[in-house]
């Protein structure tokens, strides 16, 4: 199993919130990058899911 390192992606999500303001335009996949990207604006920061997982809500799609 592999060690999860919670830094990295704090700070993949303080480099995203810097570039992304809430409301900003964002390529998004909801399958594989093989797949077509969608695009949609951030409806939230970037945030660490469940503090392991790095997500952004978009308008359009997902909860909350």
């Amino acid at each position: 199993m592999s060690q999860i390192d919670i830094g990295a992606d704090q700070d993949r999500v303080d480099a995203f919130n810097t570039e992304h303001s809430v409301g900003s335009w964002v390529r998004y996949w909801t399958g594989t990058r093989q797949d077509p990207a969608k695009s949609g604006q951030t409806r939230t920061e970037a945030q660490l899911l469940s503090g392991h997982t790095p997500v952004v809500w978009v308008t359009g799609h997902g909860a909350p």
